[in-house]
């Protein structure tokens, strides 16, 4: 798959319990759909992603993919602290039929370039979809 165009990063809405607010990521998902972006980008920079918990982050997916139903590729970013926490949410998101995934670094630690190829190759084996470098 080629990604081509502008795709939109979608900030994770929360209610008032600080929960993830799914009517309202529902209707953000729908209002881009309706603006012609080319695809969505979840749990990005603007996601939240170092905030919430692997359930919450897969809650977002759920209900991102769902929503956007294929009318437009979904990238996921399932960003963590760690490379087993990145392949989980990975394959979550596959099977729920994300499109791909844009993969960041673990934050905070120094990282060799061993560690960094070391990273995105266990990705890479673990999963089927295209990979976006973050």
């Amino acid at each position: 798959m080629k990604f081509e165009g502008v795709y939109a990063a979608l900030v994770t809405p929360f209610n008032s319990k600080l929960e993830v607010d799914e009517k309202a990521l529902r209707h953000e998902v729908d209002f881009l759909v309706r603006s012609n972006v080319h695809g969505l980008v979840v749990l990005g920079s603007v996601g939240e992603f170092p905030y919430i918990t692997v359930e919450e982050k897969k809650k977002v997916i759920d209900i991102a993919v769902k929503q956007a139903a294929g009318r437009l590729p979904v990238i996921v970013c399932p960003s963590a602290m760690g490379t087993d926490e990145v392949i989980l949410l990975s394959k979550h998101a596959g099977e729920f039929g994300a499109s791909g995934f844009m993969i960041t670094l673990p934050l905070y630690y120094p990282l060799s370039d061993d560690d960094i190829c070391g990273h995105y190759q266990a990705i890479s084996y673990a999963v089927d979809l295209p990979i976006i470098l973050y």
